[in-house]
C-alpha cells in the first residue's frame, strides 16, 4: 500500500490513499478513501444470469408485518423478524404465504425479545429455529409448528452468551453443528469466535476489521458493519458490508479464501477532523454509498442484495433492487434485477429454486421469485 500524500487548498486537506477522493468539510476536514484494488465500473444489473429478469409475486402483505426485515427459510417455513417489535417474529408457510403464527413480545422473559437481529438453524433441523437477540445477548429456540409455546420457562431453550465484554460485539452467530456455534463480530483480536453450546466463547481469531491501522477501531467498526453467512458443509463464511462493495470469503479457521469478484467494488470513505484529531465514518459524506444489505447462501452459490445508493437528506437508501450471485470461489455468476422492488432483505431455499424479498416501503410486503432454470449448473 502506498503512503498517503497531502495537499492543502483553501483550508482543506485532501489525502491520496491508493486514489484521491473528494473533500468534505467537518470543521477542517480530510477525506480518506480506501479504494478496492479493482477499479471497474458498475455492472449491468438489468436481469438474471440467463438474460431475463425474474418476475415476482406478492406472497405476504398486510399491516401485521410491521417492519419486515431479516428472513430465513427453515424447512417449509419462512421466518421473518419484525423491526416494529409488535410482535418480533412471524412464521409463514413459505409456499402459500399463510401466517402460521407470530410470537415474541418485548421483554426479558422466556420467548421475549428486545433487539431480534438474526435467525439461526441447526444443519439438518427443520422443526425449530433460533433467534439471536442483540440486546439480550442470547439465542432462543422457537418451534416452527402452528401450536404456540407456553410461557413456562421449561418450554424454552435459551443460551445466554457469557463473557459480556467480548460477546457484546457479536453480530452474526450460526450453528456449525449441534455441538457449537461460530460467530462474526467486531472483536479486537479478530473477526470470529467459537461458542460452545453453553454460551461460553473461545478466543477471537481470524482477520481484523478492514480499514487499516491508520483508521481508529471504532470508525472501522461503524464503516464495515454488515452480515455474514456460514456454509457448514463447506466450512466457509461469506462476509458482506453495508457500506462497501465488497464480499470476503474465509474458512472456519479464519483463513482468507477469496475476495469476491464483485461487479461494483468500492470502500467506505473516512473523514478526518483536525478539530477532533481523529478519523470518523460519516454515512452522508460525499462519495459514500450503501453496499450489500443482506447475504444468503446455498451449497453452491452466494446471493447478496446490492444497493449502490447514497444516503441523502430525506432519502432512504438502505434498499436494493439487484441481487448479485457468486460461487464459493468468489467468481461472479450474474445478477437478478428486481425491477421496482425496494428490498431490504432476501432469503433463498437450500436448493436455490426460490428467492424471497422483504420490504416495508411503500407498504410492508414479502415477494417470491422463481429461480428455476436461471442459475448455471454447478461444476462437478
Amino acid at each position: 500500500m502506498s503512503t498517503p500524500t497531502t495537499s492543502r487548498t483553501k483550508g482543506f486537506v485532501s489525502v491520496s490513499h491508493w486514489s484521491i477522493s473528494g473533500v468534505i468539510s467537518v470543521g477542517v476536514a480530510l477525506v480518506l478513501a480506501c479504494d478496492h484494488p479493482s477499479q471497474r465500473g458498475p455492472a449491468d444489473d438489468t436481469g438474471s444470469p440467463s438474460g431475463s429478469a425474474p418476475t415476482g409475486e406478492v406472497l405476504v402483505s398486510g399491516d401485521f408485518l410491521g417492519l419486515p426485515g431479516e428472513m430465513r427459510i427453515v424447512g417449509s417455513r419462512l421466518v421473518i423478524l419484525d423491526g416494529s417489535g409488535d410482535p418480533h417474529v412471524h412464521i409463514i408457510d413459505a409456499e402459500t404465504g399463510d401466517l402460521v403464527r407470530s410470537l415474541g413480545t418485548t421483554g426479558e422473559g422466556p420467548g421475549d425479545f428486545q433487539r431480534a437481529r438474526g435467525i439461526l438453524s441447526v444443519p439438518g433441523e427443520t422443526a425449530y429455529a433460533w433467534i439471536f437477540d442483540f440486546g439480550l445477548k442470547r439465542i432462543t429456540e422457537i418451534s416452527l409448528a402452528d401450536v404456540p409455546q407456553t410461557r413456562d420457562e421449561r418450554a424454552w431453550r435459551i443460551i445466554n452468551f457469557s463473557g459480556s465484554g467480548e460477546m457484546g460485539r457479536v453480530h452474526t452467530p450460526a450453528w456449525m453443528d449441534a455441538a457449537g456455534l461460530i460467530a462474526y463480530g467486531g472483536f479486537p483480536g479478530g473477526s470470529l469466535v467459537n461458542i460452545d453450546q453453553d454460551g461460553r466463547p473461545g478466543q477471537p481469531f481470524g482477520p481484523p476489521t478492514p480499514g487499516g491501522d491508520t483508521i481508529p477501531y471504532t470508525a472501522r467498526l461503524s464503516a464495515y458493519q454488515g452480515q455474514a453467512v456460514f456454509q457448514s458443509s463447506r466450512k466457509l463464511i461469506a462476509r458482506s458490508y453495508r457500506n462497501a462493495g465488497r464480499i470476503d470469503i474465509w474458512d472456519f479457521n479464519g483463513r482468507e479464501v477469496a475476495t469476491a469478484d464483485v461487479p461494483d467494488p468500492f470502500e467506505p470513505i473516512f473523514v478526518y477532523s483536525t478539530r477532533r484529531n481523529e478519523y470518523r465514518f460519516v454515512q452522508t459524506a460525499a462519495g459514500n454509498r450503501r453496499g450489500y444489505l443482506d447475504i444468503e447462501a446455498t451449497e453452491d452459490f452466494i446471493f447478496a442484495l446490492f444497493s449502490g445508493l447514497a444516503d441523502t437528506s430525506g432519502e432512504f437508501a438502505s434498499w436494493g433492487s439487484t441481487v448479485h450471485i457468486f460461487d464459493w470461489s468468489g467468481d461472479y455468476v450474474g445478477s437478478f434485477g428486481l425491477g421496482e422492488e425496494r428490498a431490504v432483505d432476501i432469503a433463498v431455499d437450500v436448493e436455490a429454486r426460490t428467492l424471497w424479498t422483504s420490504r416495508f416501503l411503500p407498504e410492508p410486503q414479502v415477494r417470491v421469485y422463481s429461480l428455476e432454470g436461471a442459475l448455471p449448473k454447478p461444476e462437478g
